[in-house]
């Protein structure tokens, strides 16, 4: 029976009735239940208190219930802050301990992750992402009231040590020794590390909760009847799920049915839940078992669970299910501790994960799959048991499991820390920052710490100091990264943001970082490398050359719809987001985050925006400025402040290796009898041993290349149509292939490029792949032959797999072939800017650039002591570069000025100032964008280069 709802508490008008009543009723048949007295006299006398609770015990919905009624009873009015690693959890949590106590949702008990929170006045007990915990520390240290009205902090979950998971404990700890020497500290995990965790703390009191559960079997691949003794196939360092992992999983699960009938068990089916590293690979073992389904005739509920999958459809994990179907959840380890699943019987674990890693040798992170750990297997062998017995199986051999890791690497040692040392900067704690970060339980390498400082004084984020220690740079806070660390972006993302502020595109700026820092919504099906994925996305690029653009673009005809046709009708929104190749459910996650970031941009006093015209056509909160799809000049001031976002990710075009590539005779005739195309039919001619392709121009997109060529240029050879009169199930067999050497290549385009490198030291030697699925897979040079550098700005690169001498780059913007575009880009982005002139050259005309973060102070060579040594701060990311153009002293002069005029706008007396920044703000954008007028005015002539290469006979 359903229990009576009883209405929320006031605090203030109820607070009588709130200590005499009290709370009560608590379920007294969790195991945790029997230690309550212990955990609440322990926490009164303690400041801080480590709880060891098995999976399962109840710890995290009891124990802030415990504490509430413990500190009622003592007439106090607690304030209980729970953290935990995701979302998901927040929320489930929250509203779990609301329905199990009757409480109102949003009252006594809340939560709050990111944009999204449900709280209120009267709340006690608030569950929260350690995001907002963190900025809830950041805004208590700058009022110096230390953490603020909070009175208990629980740190759930502390096993999985996300970086600002020991972040906060950091920070607690230091601030249990200044401003809030009342705050209860309670640490709680089923697998963390306690010795650990006890030596950093001073040793507090530890609680140990027993899981009280029922027993649960576990089972290894080669204990596994029919792959008894198969122990080879799986290496440290190749994790992967293998062919006969993943048949010895479907087969078991086919075996339930038969296991469960002959023990007579007449609780229905068990639930299975399979745990795997991610997306990918939830969405390939869910067809797989769909697959088996199908043909064995079995009645199979298959739900993924992750992070990215919609509320609705992570409820239907909790909803009713009959007694004759079988539910199977494929989840990544969010299921490990964020979510509990009722009726899990049964646990398959592939032992494997993905983590956020940095690549060694340069500055980008991948998310790379691993082998898990034995806590997260343990984690995940506490997801069965809690109502009977069940069994865990591993698939992995048991040797090779004993040989797994016992925890996991934390977070904070393994990826950059840019974030956390602006956290750190802003919550201005003394010391200097290797000084606090080494103080972590883990504390990061020294020599992460300085890359991640050099990649925030890259930015403007951090003060250069000419007197800087090359081993320990250490800088200041700018006005700039406070404005980086109030915004819930990736540093690049929040730079796009601040530039866009001086170039007078911000709504534009907003809408591209907010999707880029959502989930894809273009490729909502999987099928990014699909030909349909691909015209989609050409068409809403509408030939800017820019996958940013085309997520631009088409955000910008959603909202639009949303507002004037849609008007809250779902079903309409999600008809035509499936026309339009979009997902309807991620684009507005996009726009929760993308309204939320011009919330914060307006709330700083950033909204007096430079105006290039008429605004016709758009929404009051899309005021800012012109729609790039309008304007061509609005198009090439945002391509110009992504280029200046992403420094220095940038790729130029390098020709095939300095050669002109022969073709066979004849290679035309050849070609076209090979494809079977005939001139007169196809549009195609010839011309000695060229091929002429003639393509019709769409009139409605704006580019020099007609979209056709792009889409002609994807079909590589090999790729076949399947003709429309065909049915799929009548297609007759093939026959065999026949396998024949080809005696020539191509055909190749002279205005096809295909190779790039990148201009910083780091990744010059590395192979570039343009992965499909940006709308630059293709490039193509219509301006071949005007010495003009053709520059990719890449918003990411994943380091691939193996010696990292790959790099796959994605969200790509193909800047305009203008004469020293990428000059001017150096100069006005780059964190210091040298000149360099040719010593015969008697009037010093200054001909090339060296760009970099910095040298540090002089000092003097022993061996010459008249000589200044000056060290580069990071010779990784100088770029020394010639001048594509012949530029003039008073060219030069012009770009370091539209260089200074951007970076006033963020001087701290402007962004201090509230009258004095509504006044000049205007102005200096109106400088900005009047100086990019300028420059694109001269139409620089490119210098040709001097090759010493020889055209192959």
């Amino acid at each position: 029976m359903a229990k009576e709802r009883r209405p929320v508490a006031s605090v203030e008008e109820n607070k009588h009735d709130l200590f005499q009543r009290g709370i009560t009723d608590f379920d007294e048949n969790l195991p945790i239940a029997a230690f309550r007295d212990q955990i609440t006299c322990t926490v009164a006398a303690n400041a801080t208190v480590l709880i060891h609770g098995a999976t399962g015990c109840g710890k995290t919905t009891q124990i802030p219930q415990y504490i509430l009624a413990d500190s009622l009873k003592r007439s106090n009015m607690p304030f209980i802050v729970v953290t935990q690693p995701r979302r998901i959890a927040a929320v489930s949590i929250a509203r779990h301990v609301c329905e199990e106590r009757g409480w109102e949702f949003g009252g006594l008990v809340g939560y709050q992750i990111g944009q999204e929170s449900f709280f209120s006045t009267d709340t006690r007990i608030l569950y929260c992402t350690l995001g907002v915990f963190l900025e809830k520390i950041a805004t208590s240290c700058d009022r110096k009231s230390g953490l603020g009205e909070m009175t208990h902090v629980i740190l759930d979950e502390m096993h999985e040590r996300e970086e600002d998971m020991d972040l906060a404990l950091l920070l607690i700890k230091q601030l249990q020794q200044g401003l809030s020497r009342n705050i209860k500290l309670i640490v709680m995990s089923a697998t963390m590390e306690i010795d650990k965790f006890e030596k950093y703390l001073g040793h507090p009191p530890v609680i140990e909760i027993p899981t009280g559960m029922f027993p649960v079997e576990v089972k290894y691949l080669d204990e596994i009847p029919r792959l008894t003794g198969m122990s080879g196939g799986f290496s440290r360092g190749d994790p992967e799920i293998g062919m006969d992992a993943e048949a010895a999983m479907k087969g078991l699960i086919v075996s339930f049915d038969s296991r469960e009938a002959a023990s007579g068990s007449t609780s229905g089916k068990g639930v299975v839940l399979i745990f795997v590293p991610g997306l990918r690979e939830i969405m390939d073992i869910r067809t797989s078992l769909e697959k088996t389904a199908k043909e064995a005739g079995l009645q199979w509920e298959i739900l993924p669970l992750h992070s990215t999958v919609g509320r609705t459809e992570q409820d239907r994990v909790f909803h009713y299910i009959p007694p004759n179907v079988r539910r199977i959840v494929v989840s990544t380890n969010i299921a490990e501790s964020s979510v509990t699943i009722p009726d899990v019987k049964y646990v398959i674990d592939f032992c494997l994960t993905k983590q956020l890693c940095r690549d060694e040798s340069s500055s980008f992170t991948a998310l790379r799959l691993t082998w898990a750990s034995k806590s997260n297997c343990d984690q995940r062998k506490g997801r069965t048991g809690r109502l009977s017995t069940g069994t865990v199986y591993r698939m992995v051999p048991r040797a090779f499991y004993e040989e797994l890791d016992s925890h996991q690497t934390p977070e904070m040692v393994r990826i950059p820390l840019q974030k956390t040392i602006l956290k750190v900067k802003k919550m201005k704690f003394p010391g200097s920052i290797y000084e606090i970060l080494l103080e972590a339980i883990d504390p990061p390498d020294a020599e992460k710490i300085r890359q991640s400082v050099l990649e925030l004084m890259e930015a403007g984020a951090l003060t250069m100091d000419a007197c800087m220690d090359v081993k320990r740079p250490d800088g200041e806070l700018t006005t700039i990264g406070e404005i980086i660390s109030s915004l819930p972006l990736d540093l690049p993302l929040a730079r796009l943001i601040l530039l866009s502020i001086a170039f007078g595109c911000v709504d534009e700026a907003v809408i591209i970082a907010g999707c880029l820092q959502s989930r894809s919504f273009l490729d909502a099906k999987f099928d990014s490398q699909t030909m349909d994925s691909f015209r989609m996305k050409m068409a809403w690029d509408k030939g800017g050359q820019s996958d940013l653009l085309a997520v631009l673009s088409a955000f910008q005809t959603w909202e639009a719809q949303k507002v004037s046709a849609f008007a809250g009708k779902r079903q309409e929104e999600a008809m035509w987001c499936r026309t339009y190749s979009l997902n309807a459910h991620r684009i507005n996650e996009a726009f929760i985050l993308v309204e939320d970031l011009r919330r914060r941009i307006s709330e700083q006093g950033l909204y007096a925006l430079y105006q290039p015209g008429a605004n016709t056509g758009r929404s009051a909160a899309s005021r800012w400025a012109l729609p790039v799809a309008d304007d061509s000049d609005q198009q090439f001031a945002l391509q110009f402040v992504i280029a200046g976002a992403f420094y220095p990710n940038y790729y130029v075009h390098e020709p095939y290796g300095g050669l002109k590539i022969p073709e066979p005779a004849g290679g035309g005739r050849i070609f076209c009898q090979k494809y079977r195309l005939y001139p007169a039919e196809s549009g195609v001619s010839l011309e000695e041993d060229r091929i002429y392709v003639t393509f019709r121009r769409d009139d409605n997109i704006r580019s020099e290349v007609p979209l056709p060529v792009y889409l002609a240029l994807r079909l590589n050879p090999g790729f076949s149509l399947l003709p429309r009169s065909v049915a799929i199930k009548n297609k007759p067999t093939p026959p065999p292939p026949k396998c024949a050497p080809i005696a020539f290549t191509g055909p190749h385009s002279e205005v096809e490029i295909t190779r790039f490198r990148g201009l910083t030291p780091d990744v010059a030697h590395r192979k570039v792949i343009l992965l499909p699925s940006s709308v630059n897979s293709v490039v193509l040079n219509p301006e071949h032959g005007n010495h003009v550098a053709r520059v990719l700005v890449a918003a990411r690169v994943d380091v691939g797999n193996g010696s990292g001498q790959t790099l796959k780059l994605d969200n790509l913007t193909l800047l305009p072939a203008d004469a020293g575009l990428l000059d001017l880009i150096l100069i006005v982005f780059g964190p210091t800017v040298s000149y360099r002139s040719h010593r015969e050259d008697p009037s010093h005309k200054v001909t090339a650039l060296k760009v970099g973060v910095g040298q540090t102070s002089p000092r003097t060579d022993p061996r010459s002591p008249r000589t200044d040594l000056r060290l580069p701060l990071w010779k990784d990311h100088e770029i020394e570069r010639d001048f594509e153009v012949d530029f003039s002293l008073q060219d030069i002069r012009g770009m370091v000025m539209l260089k200074e005029a951007w970076q006033f706008i963020f001087s701290r007396h402007l962004m201090r100032d509230a009258v004095l920044r509504n006044r000049l703000l205007p102005k200096q954008q109106s400088l900005c964008r009047r100086l990019l007028h300028w420059f694109r005015d001269r139409d620089f002539v490119a210098i040709p280069k001097k090759t010493n290469y020889q055209v192959a006979q």
